[in-house]
């Protein structure tokens, strides 16, 4: 469900092409009822919302890194874990 300036009215993008119109930065995560649910943000100013959840079923899912190169979920956590201090320290 994307974020919306205020006084718009809810959407709820179902099609691939205008999920990822614009491209998204995962802020957090969480599972809610057995569906992964990610807070996103995306800064074009061409869209008409400045982020929302992305909401995802699945059974299994494999990560992979900016250069293709498949992550494990320790050392995914590892790159947040260093991200988020290396935040907290500047």
């Amino acid at each position: 469900m994307p974020w919306l300036d205020i006084g718009q009215t809810n959407v709820k993008l179902t099609q691939y092409k205008d999920i990822f119109a614009g491209e998204l930065e995962i802020l957090s995560a969480k599972i809610l009822r057995d569906k992964v649910h990610i807070e996103c943000n995306q800064r074009s100013k061409d869209l008409p919302y400045f982020g929302g959840v992305l909401v995802l079923e699945v059974e299994n899912i494999t990560i992979y890194d900016e250069a293709e190169l498949m992550l494990s979920l320790e050392e995914l956590n590892k790159l947040s874990v260093t991200y988020w201090e290396q935040v907290k320290n500047h």
